[in-house]
């Protein structure tokens, strides 16, 4: 996820076209690509929980 790649420097005629622009980019991305991400959140609050 490179929000910063995928919209630096574009700007945006109103909040709306801002956050339509956002809603867009999120649902292409796969459904995949968020479940991993949720996994790497698990890990780490496990490392976290059993380290501190």
């Amino acid at each position: 996820m490179f929000l910063k790649r995928d919209f630096g420097g574009r700007r945006f005629d109103s909040d709306d076209d801002a956050k339509n622009g956002v809603q867009q980019w999120l649902s292409s991305m796969a459904a995949c690509f968020f479940e991993e991400g949720i996994d790497k959140l698990v890990f780490r609050y496990d490392k976290c929980l059993n380290n501190g």
